[in-house]
């Protein structure tokens, strides 16, 4: 741990309040996901828990062998620490910065009621990155820095593991003095545009696929189809490509983008929706409309065949 920070640990009330009572007295801070450093007094204050009394943090060693505890996103910048000592930079050239352009994918072709199957992947950032390079070249390319260390070490814990992607693709920090908010520019060593636009590039391809066989709701990586025979066809795809998924079939209510429910499996929207529904819309990029499963092809041949031939249940904590 870094001697000349002091660390503080929050539940969450009490992280609120810190935080406005820095804000009234206009003390700045750099304000983190679960964390606020204030360089006047060299103190980090990290929050603990989320509302639901949900434990944020966890012991974790980092790379000087100290073991404290750790929000997911420093555990997730120690282990890319542990895996690259001394990098500096992944190479990439200017003109790559658009590729940090491409989202998730999404899809809603209006409100449905009737039967139907849910499917999502398990850890789908971590599934697919742990086969990837932290300098991945985009498209279908490779690279040096193996990301397979990372993600072996962050398997069991998700927040973890899905920080890693927030780290490559994070340019800029937010600073705060009283009520007024300012960007900073940071220098992030693991900044990597091609690893980024290729996890994204897999996820919209295989949005693509299951919008082929019939899925009426899409969110990143979870898919919902009228029926079962569509959702068993998706999976052979998903299995076929080394993916590891769950599945739930029941009665769907599909109302609007974010307000659902599949069996017991209900979004807060879905239980606080007041019948209104929502347009369809749909959010799929394809990089070769030539070759529309061309990334998934790449990715699914990088993946060794043990890995493409057996199940990875048991493998990470979901």
């Amino acid at each position: 741990m870094t001697t000349q920070i002091e660390r503080v640990y929050l539940g969450h009330e009490a992280f609120r309040l810190v935080r406005t009572v820095l804000q009234g007295r206009e003390i700045y801070y750099v304000a983190g996901t679960n964390s606020m450093f204030v360089p006047t007094q060299k103190t980090k204050y990290v929050m603990m828990t989320r509302p639901d009394g949900y434990k944020i943090c966890r012991q974790w060693t980092d790379e000087n062998g100290e073991v404290y505890d750790h929000t997911p996103g420093e555990a997730a910048r120690v282990e890319l620490k542990k895996a690259f000592p001394g990098l500096r930079r992944v190479g990439w050239q200017s003109e790559h910065v658009r590729l940090f352009d491409w989202r998730w994918p999404m899809l809603f072709t209006g409100p449905y009621r009737g039967p139907g199957s849910y499917i999502d992947l398990k850890g789908a950032y971590w599934q697919i990155y742990r086969r990837l390079w932290l300098d991945t070249c985009f498209p279908c390319g490779y690279g040096s820095l193996n990301l397979e260390p990372v993600a072996k070490a962050l398997a069991d814990w998700k927040g973890a593991r899905n920080s890693v992607i927030g780290i490559c693709a994070a340019r800029q920090a937010i600073g705060v003095k009283g009520f007024r908010t300012v960007v900073l520019n940071t220098k992030n060593p693991y900044l990597s545009p091609g690893l980024w636009a290729t996890i994204q590039a897999v996820l919209n391809e295989l949005a693509y696929l299951a919008e082929k066989l019939g899925s009426i709701y899409i969110a990143t990586d979870g898919y919902i189809f009228p029926e079962k025979q569509q959702a068993c066809l998706f999976e052979e795809c998903l299995f076929d490509l080394g993916f590891v998924w769950r599945r739930i079939d029941d009665e769907v209510s599909i109302q609007n983008w974010g307000v659902y429910k599949v069996g017991d499996k209900e979004t807060k929207a879905h239980s606080q929706n007041n019948g209104a529904v929502g347009k369809p819309f749909r959010a799929i990029r394809i990089f070769d409309t030539r070759q529309p499963e061309r990334l998934l092809a790449w990715w699914a041949k990088s993946v060794p065949f043990y890995y493409r031939r057996r199940p990875l249940g048991g493998i990470i904590s979901i």
